[in-house]
């Protein structure tokens, strides 16, 4: 009887510590249309937040298509709105090359695919649903050779001090 008691609360114990280290809320990619970003394009990802006092990590992907974009990294511009109409703003980029000029990322299907972390632990203040806009950031009014842009929102642990 001890023996299977122990057992059940091994068990127990186990199960309630054990939770997916990351879940996901956001898993979203969003196509360029003939692999043109144009300046003012907005794409748009919408999301809910049911725990606010949670941290969670924010991934930026795209597939380049390196004959036509010649860029070592492409800039881009986070606008994050919260239900309230609460607007937070960052710049980023995500890099095709590294220093010594070599691709970063890996190939697929013919296009570099890369990743880039924009955050790995915020908040958002107010749960609710929540709307994120990426911009290309550069100056030209149209960046070539870009297939797609996605945006991963993961629920990460907690930060144990």
């Amino acid at each position: 009887m001890r023996r299977t008691l122990a057992t059940l609360l091994l068990l127990m114990m186990a199960t309630a510590c054990s939770g997916p280290a990351h879940q996901t809320i956001l898993d979203q990619t969003v196509p360029l249309e003939n692999r043109i970003w144009q300046r003012f394009d907005t794409k748009t990802f919408n999301f809910d937040i049911a725990d606010n006092e949670s941290g969670y990590s924010l991934t930026v992907t795209a597939d380049f298509d390196t004959a036509a974009f010649t860029l070592s990294a492409l800039p881009i511009i986070i606008n994050i709105y919260d239900p309230a109409g609460n607007r937070r703003m960052f710049t980023s980029e995500l890099p095709l090359r590294d220093q010594r000029g070599t691709l970063t990322g890996e190939m697929q299907a013919g296009l570099l695919h890369t990743t880039t972390t924009l955050r790995s632990y915020m908040f958002f203040s107010n749960g609710g649903e929540q709307r994120i806009e990426l911009k290309q950031g550069t100056s030209k009014y149209e960046i070539h050779g870009i297939a797609n842009v996605g945006l991963t929102i993961r629920k990460v642990k907690p930060i144990k001090w």
